[in-house]
């Protein structure tokens, strides 16, 4: 599917069914290297609030991190965006894959 300059591929496999298996790591280590990478990282709950957000998202929101973690979707992106990632949030949480190529506009 093709939207807005953005090709989605949606896929029944769960996103980790090509993944090799590997050993355990530490969260401390997993919550490291997700903090000081280079892309944009936020978590989300099934209620569609911020659970985690590294600093590059933050910076990208201009909001600080009690800005951000425990608000709602809605509270915090603009509402036609908000709109837009409701049913891309419906589809993920029911057990879909998505890859998604191109810019989101936020």
């Amino acid at each position: 599917m093709s939207e807005a300059g953005r090709v989605l591929s949606w896929s029944k496999a769960p996103w980790h069914a090509s993944l090799a298996p590997s050993l355990p790591l530490d969260p401390r280590l997993i919550g490291q290297l997700l903090q000081h990478i280079s892309t944009r990282v936020a978590v989300i709950d099934r209620d569609l609030r911020y659970v985690w957000a590294n600093d590059q998202a933050l910076g990208f929101m201009g909001l600080p991190a009690d800005q951000v973690i425990g608000r709602h979707l809605s509270d915090v992106l603009d509402p036609g965006l908000y709109r837009s990632f409701v049913p891309l949030f419906e589809r993920l949480f029911a057990g879909e894959s998505l890859h998604l190529e191109g810019w989101v506009d936020y």
